[in-house]
């Protein structure tokens, strides 16, 4: 991340609570997403929870083989976490946010990528300006009340996507209707949202996060890619990693074009791009993140393990521990140590102030086939990995 970056930069990820309503609004989820990208920092002074730089946490990490962010900056709470990025900013140094703060937290000039381009960028009703044109579905941008005042005349299925300057992500912002109650719930979801994109429902074979980064002098270069994971409802579970596929440079070249006329707009930093391949052999832009993504850190290590492992299937998931960090940290440490899991960050609650609350764990399952992933998860899940 110093390297994409470039020198002096503060990385600060927690969502503000103003700004995370299309994300996720429990606050200990929010906290432990600020440790994902850890493993990938580098010299990058990175602002995160304190229950995800724990002694035992990082010891962990450190067995594994990875070397967590030289310089982390721990809060205590939501409040503390934006009063540390305050002060960076006040000494001058610019800010790389995850999810943008609200008109007033930051000014203007402290931020890295002005907020109003990274909403423009994200935003999804924006997207067919930055899509070329054979690689976007058949969609309209309109009001909740126009659509919803004639629902009842939609074929269905149908998408919906909230378009919206905030920040999105893990399926928050998207309904797939298929049904009148799918409709029903979607208008109560989507009530106040100001536009909505409503998207031709695509029938996917293969849905994939396209990783590329833009470097500080506005170059580009592409990462490498995963298979997301997504389960019947459209939600998202995880991504698939082959060490050693490939995809073709028509492919890349989609998203290439994309990153690029970011890059000619000022945007530096992460971009994932979802790319799914339809029936009909058609390749669909679904959603643009300039931002970091999900699969960010297991895309970029990826080339490290194979060379450790050899080729092999990587399944990146987040777990949970309702039995506390003791116990994770012993059934992460029994997996590490079988060869079927490397972690990329460990989430105690207690220490973040979130007692009472589940032990999060993200890491990536290493197997031969992702029914061998299957096998190592569900034996996780006995033993309260879940």
């Amino acid at each position: 991340m110093a390297e994409v970056y470039g020198p002096s930069h503060v990385y600060a990820p927690r969502a503000h609570p103003k700004t995370c309503d299309w994300i996720a609004r429990d606050p200990a989820l929010l906290d432990g997403l600020t440790g994902n990208q850890l493993p990938i920092a580098g010299d990058m002074a990175v602002v995160c929870s304190a229950g995800v730089t724990t002694p035992l946490g990082l010891e962990l990490l450190a067995e594994a083989g990875l070397q967590p962010a030289a310089s982390t900056h721990t809060y205590c709470d939501e409040q503390h976490a934006i009063e540390i990025t305050t002060r960076f900013a006040e000494r001058g140094t610019k800010v790389v946010v995850q999810h943008i703060y609200p008109d007033g937290v930051l000014n203007d000039s402290a931020l890295w990528i002005d907020a109003r381009l990274l909403s423009y960028l994200n935003n999804k009703a924006n997207l067919a300006e930055l899509v070329p044109a054979a690689h976007v579905a058949t969609r309209l941008v309109m009001t909740p009340k126009t659509f919803f005042g004639d629902a009842a005349a939609q074929p269905l299925p149908i998408v919906l996507k909230a378009a919206t300057d905030l920040s999105t992500g893990a399926g928050a912002d998207v309904a797939i209707c298929r049904t009148i109650d799918d409709l029903v719930a979607a208008r109560e979801r989507f009530a106040g949202c100001e536009r909505l994109v409503v998207e031709s429902c695509q029938s996917i074979l293969r849905n994939l996060c396209l990783h590329y980064a833009v470097m500080p002098d506005g170059t580009t270069r592409y990462l490498g890619f995963a298979d997301q994971d997504i389960d019947a409802n459209g939600r998202y579970r995880g991504n698939w990693i082959s060490l050693g596929s490939t995809l073709p440079s028509e492919l890349t070249d989609i998203g290439l074009a994309i990153v690029t006329r970011g890059a000619f707009l000022g945007y530096r930093g992460f971009v994932g791009i979802d790319i799914a391949e339809t029936d009909d052999a058609r390749w669909v832009v679904l959603d643009l993140n300039f931002r970091v993504n999900g699969s960010t850190a297991a895309a970029l290590l990826a080339p490290a393990i194979q060379r450790a492992v050899g080729p092999c299937c990587l399944h990146l998931r987040s777990f949970a521990c309702d039995a506390g960090f003791m116990r994770l940290l012993a059934e992460t440490r029994s997996a590490l140590r079988s060869g079927s899991l490397i972690p990329l960050c460990t989430f105690d609650p207690t220490v973040a102030g979130h007692a009472g609350q589940p032990s999060r764990l993200s890491a990536l399952i290493v197997a031969e086939s992702q029914a061998d992933a299957h096998r190592v998860e569900t034996e996780l899940a006995a033993s309260g990995l879940v």
